[in-house]
């Protein structure tokens, strides 16, 4: 693992190209955070995998939380800045916590009740947040940043289930994966050449790899596959087809 007092000394020395490549980072997040709560809302299907959505609130939440640790203990711009900018990320996925609650269950439980599904995603976040603490207790990532790469391949993984149980684009659209690529692409190119010589392993490489070959995969496959009608138009359409026949 990485020192932080190294990592942050050598962030030090490349300022200006963290400061602009991790703050197109954070714009290209923001179009791919709020894409996908706008098209969720609209199509009334969950966006983001539940497992990311837990992972992500107990990361960036735990990071929030821990206030004291990047402004007293470090006092660090660069973790401060972090910060900030995960103040919004933990706003969306609070959103995204809500929107799963909504519209998850006639998806994947349609046999639990409304109040049931919710009780269940509340609790699935309770236990994120504690697994993840206890995790982050014994992983040694000072800085948080193996975290954040862990997080960002969470995505594609994790969304090749819900392409493979669907079949069809609903709840995602490409601009989305245009939005995480431009955003892995700009924070794996800021952490390689900037953040040290610890980012240099194979492990980060790899890292870098899964998340750019898994994001254009799905943006592919997102791009191929057809939207599917909701069912008030389905069941217009049927009735259509009926009454000429």
């Amino acid at each position: 693992m990485y020192d932080g007092i190294q990592t942050l000394a050598a962030i030090d020395k490349n300022k200006i190209g963290i400061l602009a490549l991790c703050a197109l980072a954070m714009i290209f997040n923001y179009i791919w955070f709020f894409s996908a709560y706008v098209i969720a809302r609209r199509e009334k299907v969950y966006s983001i995998p539940i497992f990311c959505t837990l992972f992500w609130f107990a990361g960036d939440g735990t990071f929030v939380a821990h206030y004291s640790t990047w402004f007293n203990h470090y006092h660090h711009w660069y973790v401060e800045l972090f910060w900030a900018a995960l103040l919004f990320t933990v706003m969306f996925e609070v959103l995204y916590i809500v929107q799963a609650i909504q519209y998850a269950r006639k998806e994947l439980l349609p046999s639990s009740t409304p109040r049931q599904f919710a009780a269940l995603i509340l609790a699935g976040t309770v236990a994120a947040v504690v697994i993840w603490n206890f995790l982050n207790d014994v992983m040694g990532d000072p800085l948080a940043i193996a975290y954040f790469c862990i997080a960002n391949a969470a995505l594609p993984v994790m969304y090749v289930g819900i392409l493979m149980r669907r079949r069809s684009s609903d709840g995602t659209a490409p601009v989305v994966w245009w939005g995480y690529l431009g955003m892995i692409t700009c924070w794996f190119t800021a952490l390689t050449l900037f953040f040290g010589p610890a980012f240099h392993s194979l492990w980060y490489l790899a890292m870098w790899a899964v998340c750019t070959v898994g994001g254009i995969g799905v943006l592919v496959a997102v791009k191929r596959l057809p939207k599917t009608l909701p069912e008030s138009a389905t069941t217009l359409r049927t009735r259509d087809e009926t009454v000429r026949h």
